[in-house]
Formats: C-alpha cells, structure tokens, sequence
C-alpha cells in the first residue's frame, strides 16, 4: 500500500502537543495510529496533542499499567500501551479487532510490538532523538509521519 510521509522537528514537547493537535484534524472514524519511539520520546505528548484536538475533557495520561484507557471526544478513543505486554498472545488477547472495528479511533503506544495486528491503511508515528556534533539535543525529536495516500499528512503544521 502507497503512503505519504512526512517528517518534522519538534524542538519542545509544547510544538509535539501541536503536531498531535495537527493529526487529529486529519484522522477519521476507524483510523488507527500506531506511535514508536523510545521511553520518553513524545508519544504520549502526540496523544494528548490529538486528544485535546477532539475534545477529551479528561486528563490523558500513559496507560502503561492499564494496557487500555478509553475517552469520549469528538469520537471515541481507544489510546493502548504495549510496553509491558511480553507476548504476541498478550496482545491477542486484547481483542484488538473489537476496538477497531469501532466508529472511534485508536492510539497505540509502543506499536511494534503488536504490529502483526495492525490494520493496512493505519498511521504511523515514528520518533528519533536528534544528536548533533555528537551531543545529544535535550528536547529536540525528529518525527516521521506516514499514512495513506492523500489522506492529509502534508497538511501537518503547528
């Protein structure tokens, strides 16, 4: 299948707030977005960025000990987090095409574990340190967004 990629540099958690503000204004009913990235690398800033943008109320943190959070928005959204699960059969067991099948969207933190899983047509967002003159630039992340073709992502702007 075809993608658009797009990759930016987030220098600060408040702009990959606002890239995830960006991404929900081209996400659908059905969507599922799978995020990489080291601990600490900005999934969770993306997903309360997207969050925001479709009128979750609720605070939105990491499900890392719950696996599943689920908030009511715009649409409704399954935000997941894979860290912890050791098995394929672990994630399996989650019933994922129950959730998204669903008229909401999915969030899924730590998505290579689980990519078996995934939908064809879903969204991907990829996040690297930048390291420079061999330093490590503190906040600075490079992101690379990819998706279905002419779905929007060049429109992704702060």
């Amino acid at each position: 299948m075809e993608q658009d990629v797009v990759t930016i540099r987030s220098r600060k958690p408040s702009e990959t707030f606002e890239y995830g503000n960006s991404l929900a204004g081209i996400l659908r009913a059905g969507d599922v977005v799978a995020l990489y990235g080291d601990l600490g690398s900005g999934k969770t800033v993306l997903v309360q960025g997207v969050c925001h943008e479709l009128e979750v109320r609720e605070f939105v943190t990491s499900p890392s000990f719950t696996i599943i959070q689920e908030y009511s928005g715009r649409f409704p959204i399954v935000h997941f987090d894979f860290y912890r699960l050791e098995s394929i059969q672990a994630i399996e067991n989650l019933d994922l095409d129950g959730y998204f099948d669903r008229s909401g969207i999915a969030l899924i933190e730590w998505a290579e574990r689980g990519e078996v899983f995934l939908p064809t047509n879903h969204f991907s967002v990829r996040f690297e340190r930048i390291v420079e003159n061999g330093r490590l630039l503190n906040m600075h992340r490079k992101i690379i967004f990819s998706g279905p073709k002419k779905r929007g992502l060049d429109r992704l702007s702060l």
